[in-house]
């Protein structure tokens, strides 16, 4: 389940992962649900808290094309499809 601790856990990966931060990814909080994600300066998506899950809704899009039961799992689609995608 995700919680507050956990969007958390999830904005201190994404900014301590270096091998994100090789692709130039960065993230911020926004509000209390959210998480801005960019690469160089440019805006590439949002990570949104529900009810047991953490979705990604990638920029330009008003739908999730990714949920996550867990950090490890948003993690993992962090480093394997978005740091990939550049």
């Amino acid at each position: 389940m995700i919680a507050r601790k956990e969007k958390r856990n999830l904005l201190d990966f994404i900014q301590t992962s270096r091998a994100l931060a090789a692709q130039g990814i960065r993230a911020e909080a926004v509000g209390r649900q959210s998480i801005r994600v960019s690469r160089a300066g440019r805006f590439i998506g949002l990570w949104r808290e529900t009810i047991g899950s953490i979705e990604w809704y990638p920029a330009g899009s008003t739908s999730a094309t990714h949920r996550s039961a867990t950090i490890e799992d948003a993690a993992r689609f962090m480093t394997s499809k978005i740091a990939s995608a550049a």
